[in-house]
């Protein structure tokens, strides 16, 4: 129980883009659903429910999935969740739609014990980091 820290880093290269973040464990039945904004927050013990969403766009196709942590975002944004259904559009307040990275941090609020389950589905490549530990890397740029 308490407070996990997620990042979850995704990059996007052509085509139709997509991402999901869900979860299961004691406080979801066992049942697999999207992390809702009643349990994700920006910071921990703060009052405003969801994730710290940050874009950046790329000049070209990459070969590996790229280092966000040194990079300025080119939009930024609180976002509930991550549930980004697949489109070929740009998302809504993104003036790009292929070839970038984005990144969504916060903490996941667990208050019952017992094992978790975290699912990520994306088109491209995605990276699961909880309380600083990778545990999810589809890490090719396809």
């Amino acid at each position: 129980p308490g407070y996990h820290r997620i990042l979850l880093e995704y990059f996007e290269k052509a085509q139709a883009a997509s991402i999901r973040l869900s979860y299961s464990g004691p406080d979801t039945d066992n049942q697999l659903t999207v992390i809702p904004s009643s349990v994700l927050w920006g910071a921990a013990g703060t009052l405003k429910p969801g994730t710290n969403a940050k874009f950046f766009a790329f000049a070209q196709n990459c070969l590996s999935f790229p280092s966000l942590s040194d990079r300025i975002p080119d939009f930024q944004r609180f976002d509930d969740n991550v549930d980004y259904a697949s489109s070929v559009s740009a998302w809504t307040g993104l003036s790009f739609s292929d070839n970038f990275a984005a990144s969504w941090a916060g903490f996941v609020v667990i208050t019952s014990p017992g094992l978790y389950t975290f699912q990520v589905v994306a088109d491209d490549g995605a990276r699961l980091f909880v309380n600083s530990a990778l545990i999810l890397s589809t890490s090719l740029c396809q």
